[in-house]
């Protein structure tokens, strides 16, 4: 059974992994990618003789999708943790520590989050307990971030904490992002109960952990960067014929089964196709295959980022760096959105002289790097990174990646919508979809979204 895979970014050469260990001959898969690399946003670069990431630079381990991925395709042994894991957030001119009691910055300790709380003031620590006064919020099966947290905790809360940290996982705002895609399990701890509270359902929701332990770290990487899962993937496929600087133009039924036409007038013949390239591109190469759907992928809209690496000597940083790195809320109206402190963070990237920062910009309506020139944009940071960590001096080492179209933006109902355009594409049993757009940001995420794609193709063949 020949199966064409195409996007050659983690959920394509995962799709082709799963498939592999299902049994595919390795001979029988094809992947095409219209970049002229694999790897899609996985991609790492070696700066100032270092590994760093320049774009995820870790991945979630509370579940099994990232570690046993690394496992099946023989580097689960090289996993590594965070030498830091804590955070600081930028606000009122200042820094401030992460207050404890919070989840994903919603309050969930008010004993703990009162006290450590410094960026939220007096009045806002007030309106925040309003959570256990205000009636049961009444809202429909799916709502926005802001919906629920924003008005049960106040405007604070929500864009000094929960938006940078939640929202900051897709580069958007709380009040775009729908709830059930972006956190289930807050919209979940509060429909299941019957408390007004959303904290104290938060808290019962919450697993009790039995171990007198630290708890671990819930983050890994690899020494060499996330692109050693992109290369480990490469050499598990041996045998897979794979296509870079590609670019797939149209995928058509027809009595053999799917032809691809690819943009340099080439035409492959296939059983089955995984198409796990981003829904903007999507939509162009299934118009044949389900028309219907065209708009439905075309509304999902994404954020355009940057990374910034810059590298300062140590003696030129007077302000305490401390935790793995800063969050900045968009009341700064800062061009970064947040800064890692790569260094630190990464024990195998750290030096006695010097200190690399990681810094991101750009969020969801906010593309101001976008029209700026690489310079301008290492200016603006420079400016922004020494005001914040108290820099006496300048640089002596930056690179700038951009990305275009990077993060999904999950409104509400976003699952239902998807669920309805892959019922619409894969109705024929001979294409699936995949990826960030569909089934959620992250490495866990696209890896799930690989293996579920591979297990619907090889169903359809039983």
């Amino acid at each position: 059974m020949a199966i064409a895979i195409v996007g050659g970014g983690l959920t394509g050469l995962a799709s082709a992994v799963f498939l592999v260990k299902n049994g595919v001959p390795s001979s029988e898969i094809v992947i095409f990618e219209r970049d002229n690399r694999l790897g899609g946003k996985v991609e790492t670069a070696v700066f100032g003789e270092r590994p760093v990431d320049l774009g995820p630079d870790a991945f979630l381990t509370r579940t099994d999708d990232a570690p046993g991925f690394a496992s099946q395709i023989g580097i689960g042994d090289r996993i590594i943790r965070p030498s830091v894991f804590s955070a600081s957030i930028y606000a009122n001119h200042r820094l401030h520590k992460v207050p404890s009691g919070i989840m994903l910055g919603v309050p969930v300790n008010f004993k703990e989050f009162l006290s450590s709380a410094s960026m939220i003031s007096i009045p806002g620590k007030i309106r925040a307990a309003a959570d256990f006064i205000l009636p049961k919020s009444q809202l429909g099966d799916d709502y926005t971030v802001s919906d629920l947290v924003g008005n049960r905790f106040g405007r604070e809360v929500e864009e000094m904490l929960v938006e940078p940290m939640l929202g900051g996982i897709n580069a958007g705002s709380t009040k775009d992002l729908g709830i059930e895609a972006v956190a289930p399990m807050i919209k979940s701890a509060y429909k299941k109960s019957q408390s007004r509270s959303l904290a104290r359902n938060l808290v019962a929701a919450t697993p009790k952990s039995n171990s007198s332990t630290s708890p671990q770290v819930p983050f890994g990487s690899f020494a060499n960067g996330l692109s050693e899962l992109i290369e480990a993937s490469i050499r598990y496929l041996d045998g897979v014929t794979i296509h870079v600087g590609v670019d797939v133009a149209e995928i058509i039924h027809d009595n053999l089964g799917v032809r691809i036409q690819t943009s340099n007038g080439d035409e492959h013949h296939f059983d089955r196709v995984i198409v796990a390239s981003p829904s903007f591109t999507a939509h162009q190469v299934l118009q044949n295959i389900s028309p219907n759907t065209k708009e439905g992928l075309r509304s999902i809209d994404f954020a355009s980022v940057g990374v910034v690496l810059l590298r300062y000597r140590r003696d030129l940083i007077k302000g305490p760096l401390t935790g793995s790195g800063v969050l900045v809320p968009k009341s700064n109206n800062f061009l970064m959105t947040a800064t890692t402190y790569a260094s630190r963070k990464w024990s195998h990237i750290a030096s006695d002289d010097f200190e690399i920062f990681k810094v991101s910009v750009g969020r969801y309506r906010d593309r101001r790097f976008v029209e700026m020139s690489d310079d301008e944009i290492v200016e603006t940071v420079s400016r922004e990174l020494e005001m914040v960590l108290k820099i006496n001096g300048s640089p002596d080492l930056t690179s700038i990646r951009r990305w275009d179209r990077a993060l999904p933006q999950f409104r509400p109902y976003h699952r239902e919508m998807v669920g309805s355009i892959r019922r619409s594409i894969e109705d024929n049993h001979m294409v699936a979809i995949a990826g960030a757009s569909y089934d959620g940001v992250g490495i866990p995420s696209c890896i799930s979204s690989a293996r579920s794609a591979a297990d619907r193709t090889l169903s359809w063949s039983n």
